[in-house]
């Protein structure tokens, strides 16, 4: 059977490094491991496919999530039928086993939500790797990072942007449990970021072996940790750019 291997997160773990190296290794990747990078709806961004649509798809529309400020079309059944068409298309393609990534699907908690995501990907056999880090690291890193974007924090306790060590956004064994009561847990993998970063300096082969597949004679994966702030102003110039692009790119 044809499968999905779904990379979910979670943010602050290597995610852009990870996503970086297999975009930028695609054609590799086909041509000597039979792993299809999936394509986009979304506009490519910092070298790196993010497989947006899949979030923006299967998360409860009343519930909150930076994709959905970034995208603010994606309610529109325009939008929503573009995507799924996209997507549907690839899924139906006869690549054997196509991989997606996006680290915002970790907000995915409940069963309805899961099992819309295996609806868009229906009949792959899905395969989902998560990469977990300390929770307190994890808040300090993601609250840091929501700020430098912009993003206000909320005291909504349901809001994915509250980010309080008492929510649910850092509960790795509720994720867990959601995620494997819909797939099982033979289909639901954890790394441990820590480890990892000890052992490697880096995610990426940890997640690629995750997936089975084999990180012998591939190019270097430690490289240089990416989404990481080196010029402030910088980054906000390409941050505002990249969302008119965006937003031009998804009213065409």
């Amino acid at each position: 059977m044809s499968t999905a291997l779904v990379h979910i997160g979670v943010p602050k773990t290597g995610s852009t490094s990870f996503q970086q190296w297999i975009y930028q290794h695609r054609d590799l990747l086909l041509d000597q491991r039979g792993i299809t990078l999936y394509d986009s709806v979304v506009p490519h961004v910092r070298r790196a496919q993010v497989h947006t649509e899949l979030l923006l798809l299967a998360q409860r529309p009343e519930r909150d999530c930076v994709a959905k400020l970034l995208i603010p079309e994606w309610s529109t059944p325009a939008w929503q039928q573009r995507a799924r068409d996209h997507l549907a298309a690839q899924v139906a393609a006869p690549a054997e086993n196509l991989l997606f990534t996006h680290e915002g699907l970790f907000l995915l908690r409940h069963p309805d939500e899961i099992e819309r995501l295996l609806a868009l990907l229906a009949p792959r056999q899905v395969r989902v790797v998560v990469c977990l880090r300390e929770p307190a690291a994890f808040l300090r890193s993601y609250r840091a990072q929501m700020r430098k974007n912009d993003h206000p924090l909320s005291t909504d306790p349901a809001s994915s942007f509250h980010l309080e060590e008492s929510g649910w956004i850092s509960d790795w064994e509720q994720l867990l449990a959601a995620w494997r009561s819909v797939l099982g847990e033979e289909n639901v993998v954890t790394i441990d970021y820590e480890q990892s970063m000890a052992t490697f300096g880096s995610t990426t082969q940890p997640l690629l072996e995750a997936f089975g597949i084999d990180t012998d004679g591939l190019p270097p994966m430690n490289l240089a940790r990416a989404n990481r702030s080196r010029n402030p102003r910088l980054d906000r110039v390409i941050r505002r750019t990249t969302r008119r692009v965006r937003r031009l790119f998804l009213r065409s």
